[in-house]
């Protein structure tokens, strides 16, 4: 008997006024010691039907849910508001994509485990805090006995990442949920926590649902892959199956549109048409049809149903075989090769950034965290330079002291001639709408107050240029959204969309650098492909230069000219993209290399041929 089994789960939003079916007739299972992973757009039903088997969903008549979710021998459906406390985090718990917000910054992380230990099981709270302390070991969190004293916010995004882990963990779930548990994460970290996850499941036996928009991730750390478009399944099987050879379109356009180590640099990628449907009007036919470049009359008149093309492989599609139209192949890039030309955007000479450490009752200097080094770099017009390094080795802090949120120690920093830490009224003014910034987290980024429109229109009035509605319209449409949204809040969009609405932001003062800081972490790969193309496009027509920090390697293969590598504050390699990604000189890139998720180098047991293709 498999330890979840979900049949015919439906949930859907405002039942009695304007129905949206975010979920429709959606058939899972997860064994013990398997990993489970789900695939799929921003608004695929991924994320609901996790919240579902947690029972997280609104309760009537917000919200209905029908089917039956059987963990074990217990129907969770039938449970009431007591029967779920004993469930949720003893029998199942879910890591979430920002750790941020699962943890109480109020509370020490040994108060939180503990708590929820005592939640689930009568013991003492020294017990409760023994137990802690075994959950944070579990979790690879260094120096656990430490950790148990400190507060979220003392720790970085991997700790806090594992921390969240430990929490889950501490009352023994047979299954655990990871909601994007690596999204913004460097690639060591993300590295750390997937084998980590993998190790649990195994030793164990618990349960994995793996949901994530990183193919290379699944291709290397899941036993079996569902697909979800439009609120349901559409291809579902073992994961070398599924990737080594889609039957369903959709599932190959993700694939098509996902960046590659081993693909040639700054390839064009391939987008997905056409934006996923609105699930509050029903239409008949696949839902995948409008953007499905293959669909014929059938596919618009009849829904597919799942059916098994090859062994336990199904897919929800009228003519599987119908080969995609191949990748188109990418124009020629002047810039992409040779020396850069014209006089730098930006320049970072000799730049030290050090951070005191102040202890004591009189809170004096005792030492100096030097974040940044001694780096020196340049930044040409109509080039991207694209910074990678794991957490903590300096990349953020040096590019905070070109936008002027920090003041270099020492060293300089200038912008197309302007000193940065020392700009007069219009240079500052210039500085402000020239240089833009897309920020890692769009949830802190954004006003909850304001509506998409008052967003978007706040810096085109600072600067006085047209912030009209048919303005604000064109820069939704560059991004992948529709006039829709100009009058809802930042809460009523998934993070991918948020995201999107932060980069037509950036976008709307017609910088000539923008600052991409995990700029397309959050997104999924089609829409990610749409917004990578979309900066490729701009930066051809308007000369843009981008400083593109990412941990994301396979993303920095299609978008970097050049590319610096820092560790430790300093720059440890720096040249052409191609030769850096050719023959790293360092040990710490190749290092690097080796750990991105679906490097052609990786060959897990049964799953090569997934990503090798």
């Amino acid at each position: 008997m498999p330890l979840l089994s979900v049949e015919h789960l439906t949930v859907t939003f405002n039942p009695d006024s304007r129905p949206v079916p975010a979920v429709t007739g959606v058939d899972l299972h997860v064994d013990a010691g398997e990993t489970l992973a789900v695939v799929g757009e921003s608004g695929s039903g991924k994320t609901v039907t996790a919240l579902s088997v947690l029972g997280l969903t609104p309760r009537p008549p917000a919200c209905r849910t029908t089917g039956t979710i059987r963990l074990g021998d217990t129907d969770l459906t039938s449970l009431d508001a007591r029967g779920w406390r004993s469930v949720r985090g003893r029998r199942v718990a879910m890591v979430f994509q920002d750790p941020s917000t699962a943890l109480n910054p109020l509370l020490t992380l040994g108060t939180q485990i503990a708590d929820a230990i005592r939640a689930h099981e009568p013991v003492g709270r020294a017990a409760a805090r023994e137990r802690a302390l075994a959950a944070l070991e579990l979790a690879r969190l260094p120096q656990p006995g430490t950790r148990l004293e400190q507060y979220p916010h003392q720790l970085s995004g991997g700790m806090r990442q594992r921390a969240a882990i430990a929490l889950a963990l501490a009352a023994g779930p047979q299954l655990l949920i990871a909601d994007e548990p690596t999204t913004a994460l460097d690639v060591a970290v993300q590295a750390e926590i997937l084998d980590m996850l993998d190790t649990l499941r195994r030793d164990l036996g618990m349960g994995l649902i793996l949901i994530t928009h990183d193919l290379g991730t699944v291709a290397t750390h899941a036993d079996r892959v569902a697909v979800m478009y439009a609120g349901r399944v559409v291809e579902t099987g073992p994961t070398g199956q599924v990737l080594g050879d889609p039957r369903m379109p959709y599932t190959r356009a993700l694939l098509a549109a996902t960046p590659r180590l081993d693909a040639p640099a700054r390839q064009r990628l391939v987008a997905i048409g056409g934006h996923p449907p609105d699930l509050a009007v029903a239409a008949p036919g696949c839902a995948f049809a409008p953007r499905c470049p293959v669909a014929l009359d059938v596919c618009r008149d009849e829904r597919p149903a799942l059916r098994p093309h090859a062994p336990d492989q199904l897919a929800a599609c009228h003519h599987p075989e119908a080969p995609l139209p191949g990748p188109v192949a990418a124009e020629h890039d002047p810039t992409s090769a040779g020396e850069p030309t014209g006089e730098p955007v930006a320049e970072f000479d000799e730049v030290v950034l050090h951070y005191p450490v102040r202890r004591g009752l009189l809170r004096r200097v005792v030492d100096r965290v030097r974040a940044v080094d001694g780096v020196s770099l340049r930044l040409w017009p109509g080039r991207t330079l694209a910074l990678v390094g794991e957490s903590g080795s300096g990349k953020t802090s040096l590019t905070r002291t070109l936008l002027r949120l920090e003041r270099p120690t020492g060293g300089t920093v200038s912008y197309s001639g302007i000193d940065v830490t020392r700009p007069d009224r219009e240079q500052l003014r210039r500085l402000q709408r020239e240089v833009q910034v897309v920020f890692q987290n769009p949830y802190a980024s954004l006003d909850p107050r304001m509506t998409v429109a008052q967003i978007l229109a706040e810096p085109l009035r600072v600067h006085r240029l047209d912030a009209s509605r048919t303005e604000l319209v064109r820069l939704l449409e560059q991004v992948g959204l529709d006039a829709a949204a100009l009058d809802r809040h930042p809460a009523a969009f998934s993070g991918g969309q948020r995201q999107r609405i932060a980069i037509a932001r950036a976008l709307g003062p017609r910088p000539r650098l923008i600052v991409c800081d995990e700029a397309v972490s959050a997104l999924d790969v089609s829409i990610q492909a749409q917004v990578l193309n979309l900066l490729a496009d701009l930066q051809r027509e308007h000369d843009l230069s981008y400083l593109f920090i990412t941990h994301d390697l396979a993303v920095v293969r299609s978008v970097a000219h050049d590319i610096a590598v820092m560790r430790h504050g300093r720059i440890v390699e720096h040249g052409p993209a191609e030769r850096i990604y050719g023959s790293p000189t360092h040990e710490y890139t190749r290092l690097l290399l080796e750990m991105a998720p679906g490097h052609p180098t990786q060959a897990p047991s049964g799953r090569t041929a997934a990503w090798s293709r």
